[in-house]
């Protein structure tokens, strides 16, 4: 697959909530670097996508870059909740086929907001 392709895939499988088929495009030791947290590995993102699931509506996609092996995605993450859609940035780094690392850029007070509610 291209970068474009496979980027189009991992989002796609996030939406859908299928995060086996989502697990199978990133690297075992994929560096994750966001606002809220960091993960060197792929089995540590996944546990937190899952967990933000029932929060997870939609994405909003808007448009995807792409460079060779880096692209980035720009998309509201529409949610359940009174905080409304989130907008993010994601620059991504495509390897072999597989996603090698993701930085996410968000505005986090939404969220840590939300956190500090529950």
């Amino acid at each position: 697959m291209t970068t474009k392709e496979t980027a189009a895939a991992f989002y796609t499988h996030i939406e859908n909530k299928d995060f086996a088929a989502a697990r199978r495009l990133l690297h075992d030791d994929l560096d994750f670097q966001g606002p809220m947290a960091t993960f060197d590995n792929a089995d540590a993102l996944i546990a937190r996508l899952q967990s933000i699931a029932g929060v997870t509506a939609s994405f909003h996609h808007k448009h995807m870059f792409v460079d060779g092996e880096r692209a980035c995605f720009v998309y509201d993450l529409v949610t359940h909740t009174p905080m409304g859609p989130s907008p993010v940035a994601e620059y991504l780094v495509v390897r072999d086929g597989r996603i090698a690392s993701i930085h996410a850029h968000y505005d986090a007070a939404p969220w840590l907001a939300r956190s500090a509610a529950e």
